[in-house]
């Protein structure tokens, strides 16, 4: 049974009728007031009712759209969630293959039934697969990309499956779900190098999110759609993008904005504009500053944008513009903060290092790097730092005087499996 949201009634108590001073406000004048806010804010019309302030008085719905929480806050001149008594859902940690208590074998079997698609899925089966794709995540940064593919391709046909059974809220649940799992389907093909299945994904995401009217999922393919042109050095196309998703930028949580920010500023450094790329990641740090302060505002599903990752993104943005030495210490400063589990970033801080080290003309530094980043990635091998280390060693090797090194880097690179850096 779900616990009543008691600080949320008693703001709205609290705060007088606006029809009759001496009543307090009911929930359809809350209701239309946090519409009217959102009007003010967004120039959107929203569907918000007293049946929907009921359901959050009651507990049955925890933790509103993003947009509805700021609205609440801003009628009920509260600072923050946690006064209205919005609790983010926990993040699953542990095995979250086992959601539930051992003993309650008839949910078991129920959620057993709902993902073999023998019945139509409810709110359990839901945060369960939220809960998968988390995990995920976490598990592809150990595993590789190349290794997850297969296990998501067969995830996301069982959610479009569940999804296309489903009626009202869970089958718009499920449809965010399956646009988050074509995000995260593109980034792994990025990862991987294989250029058209990232935009495919992105693609599918992006008119996925449109359909659902989330700027926050439209702000995520479309940055996706800004890192891919990123990749193929296409500047242009980077900053394109990433103004695309700012659309709505109000709407955004500041770590999704904070990420779109920083890709507008790596599209610029990719022009050899320092001026603007130093001021938009700049820009980006503030509000990633913001996200980690906050994390409640950050949607369930996204990447975290964290200070130690944006350090990465600005020493990237130094290597445009052909700062390596400016790169290199930004890089070396931000890696010994990195959590120990975060492989695939740590192998690209590694990458990442080498090439600065090369660039400024540090060889034996670059080396050491050259080889922890292989010893990191090997086996998984993400595309941008193979890159990084085959740019390490056509540097190196254009020396010239450098044939021992050579040696090494090259016996350690036979470690990257089905990628060449020759």
């Amino acid at each position: 049974m779900a616990e009543p949201n008691h600080l949320l009634r008693a703001a709205r108590q609290a705060r007088p009728s606006p029809g009759d001073p001496r009543s307090a406000m009911s929930r359809t004048e809350l209701a239309e007031l946090a519409n009217a806010s959102i009007y003010r804010r967004t120039g959107r019309l929203t569907p918000l009712d007293g049946h929907y302030v009921a359901k959050l008085e009651r507990g049955v719905i925890r933790w509103p759209r993003q947009e509805y929480r700021w609205a609440l806050r801003d009628v009920l001149g509260v600072a923050a969630d946690s006064e209205l008594g919005f609790r983010r859902p926990r993040r699953p940690t542990g095995d979250v293959l086992s959601p539930l208590p051992s003993g309650r074998e008839a949910e078991r079997d129920r959620l057993a039934r709902i993902l073999s698609g023998h019945c139509r899925a409810d709110d359990t089966a839901v945060r369960y697969l939220e809960g998968v794709l988390v995990h995920q995540r976490r598990l592809e940064d150990t595993l590789g990309s190349v290794r997850m593919v297969p296990v998501v391709q067969a995830e996301m046909e069982l959610v479009a499956h569940l999804g296309a059974q489903a009626r009202g809220r869970r089958r718009t649940d499920l449809a965010t779900l399956l646009a988050e799992y074509h995000e995260f389907a593109g980034r792994m093909a990025d990862y991987n190098g294989d250029h058209r299945a990232a935009l495919y994904h992105a693609g599918r995401a992006l008119d996925a999110a449109r359909e659902l009217d989330r700027a926050d999922l439209v702000a995520a393919a479309f940055g996706l759609r800004s890192h891919l042109a990123w990749g193929t050095g296409d500047a242009a196309g980077t900053i394109a993008f990433a103004e695309a998703g700012q659309r709505d930028a109000h709407a955004l949580s500041p770590g999704v904005a904070g990420f779109l920010t920083q890709m507008l500023g790596r599209g610029h450094a990719q022009q050899g504009d320092r001026s603007a790329a130093e001021r938009l990641i700049d820009r980006s740090d503030d509000l990633t500053a913001r996200a980690a302060a906050h994390p409640e505002d950050e949607p369930w599903w996204t990447y975290l944008q964290t200070p130690v990752r944006a350090r990465l993104q600005r020493g990237l943005a130094y290597l445009e513009l052909g700062l390596p030495g400016q790169a290199r210490t930004v890089i070396d400063e931000a890696r010994p903060t990195l959590p120990g589990p975060c492989r695939r970033d740590r192998g690209r801080f590694a990458a990442s290092l080498a090439l600065a080290c090369a660039l400024d003309g540090d060889v034996e530094t670059a080396v050491v790097a050259g080889k922890e980043a292989v010893e990191i990635v090997a086996g998984t091998g993400p595309v941008h730092a193979v890159d990084d280390l085959r740019r390490l060693r056509g540097i190196v090797g254009g020396q010239g005087t450098h044939d021992q090194v050579l040696e090494e880097l090259d016996e350690a690179f036979g470690a990257l499996a089905g990628a060449s850096v020759r």
